[in-house]
């Protein structure tokens, strides 16, 4: 014998319509009682559109999706932190080409440095300079991969690869923004590998 059929319902949760005989929102996944004096409708009671059999709606559906939204906010975020690091490092890195040739610039820094020669500050300029571009590189490359969403392992290696290139500076030069660097290069990496799920391979 067929059951009642209780008028449509909304879900606490999210204000959803809540199907008739399900127990559970098709969106986010709540649970939601049926009303008193109710009976769950029976199997063939309910037709499609299609004419096809009434299937009841998945309800882990609506926590799939949003968990999706959020890998998808934080890879984007992710994204962000190494168009950041490429700025950053090409700018100072560009930069300090320059300037090597500056002779204030070289002037100024011998005066707070005494006892190096002008060639070997120009020389530390230029190196430092280097390696903040090759860094920058590094990161612009794992960007690509980041945004195509491919090859997560290749997106990865480029950013360890972007970091490890500015322990050198970090430890010779003894460069607070090289160990920022760094740092940076450990986050960012950190979340490449636990975003991974959202690149394709």
């Amino acid at each position: 014998m067929a059951g009642t059929v209780a008028d449509a319902r909304l879900c606490r949760e999210c204000g959803t319509p809540i199907d008739v005989g399900l127990d559970f929102c098709s969106w986010c996944g709540a649970y939601c009682e049926q009303p008193a004096g109710s009976a769950p409708v029976p199997d063939g009671a309910q037709q499609g559109v299609s004419g096809g059999e009434f299937q009841q709606a998945d309800p882990y559906l609506g926590r799939e999706d949003l968990r999706k939204m959020v890998e998808d906010s934080v890879h984007q975020l992710t994204i962000v932190m190494l168009l950041i690091w490429v700025f950053m490092s090409l700018f100072e890195g560009i930069g300090g080409i320059i300037m090597a040739g500056d002779e204030s610039v070289v002037g100024r820094i011998m005066s707070m440095s005494p006892g190096y020669e002008k060639g070997m500050i120009e020389s530390d300029i230029i190196t430092l300079g280097t390696i903040l571009v090759a860094s920058g590189l590094l990161a612009l490359f794992s960007v690509v991969l980041c945004r195509r969403k491919r090859l997560w392992r290749g997106a990865l290696l480029a950013c360890i690869a972007s970091a490890s290139v500015m322990v050198l500076p970090a430890i010779l030069f003894s460069d607070v923004i090289s160990f920022v660097y760094v740092m940076m290069g450990v986050v960012v990496s950190l979340r490449i590998w636990q975003g991974r799920g959202v690149f394709a391979d």
